[in-house]
């Protein structure tokens, strides 16, 4: 889309060739890509693409990485009990502080999806406006649940359908509460 399509060359060649016509064409200049522009709808649509594109490949190095940092968690160094438990409790306490599930499983994921959705409404916009308005309606009627369920999920912490977007807004509400606090006791 964001460049001209080669058949309409072919095909104006082509009925040039069937109509025996000689000087319809003169030049390339003549040719339908030579005046072509993308619409400038694509542009947010392409930069949005690239910007899923690159939160996917963000999210498959860090699991490479986090992948390493588990097997290195897991390896055991010399010594004895004592030293053994040592280093145990040192990454267990470091994996805790740096909470790297949240981001791999809650945040990335739920950017990836977001981004993906509206680049794909917005491309299916520039095509077929009423097939964009059907999608959209989808996509926001399926993210109204998802925040219902999560929200659900944040008042009652044992239902059974916890998401990353509920594990997201508890760890928000646990931060947040002494602000609320606050809040309260100073009104």
């Amino acid at each position: 889309m964001m460049s001209a399509d080669p058949a309409d060359d072919t095909n104006t060649l082509l009925l040039q060739l069937v109509k025996g016509d000689n000087s319809s064409i003169a030049s390339v200049g003549d040719l339908p890509s030579a005046n072509f522009t993308p619409p400038s709808a694509m542009y947010p649509v392409n930069l949005l693409f690239a910007a899923s594109l690159t939160f996917a490949l963000l999210s498959a190095f860090l699991s490479a990485v986090s992948e390493q940092w588990l097997v290195y968690y897991r390896k055991r160094s010399g010594g004895g009990p004592d030293y053994q438990g040592r280093e145990q409790l040192k990454r267990q306490l470091g994996a805790e502080r740096w909470r790297p599930e949240l981001v791999l499983d809650d945040i990335l994921p739920g950017l990836l999806q977001v981004i993906f959705s509206i680049s794909f409404v917005i491309c299916l916009h520039t095509l077929s406006p009423s097939l964009s308005s059907v999608s959209a309606g989808i996509a926001g009627t399926g993210l109204i649940f998802i925040f219902g369920a999560a929200l659900c999920a944040t008042w009652e912490r044992k239902r059974p359908y916890q998401s990353p977007l509920s594990h997201l807004l508890c760890w928000t509400v646990n931060r947040m509460r002494p602000c609320f606090v606050a809040m309260i006791t100073w009104i």
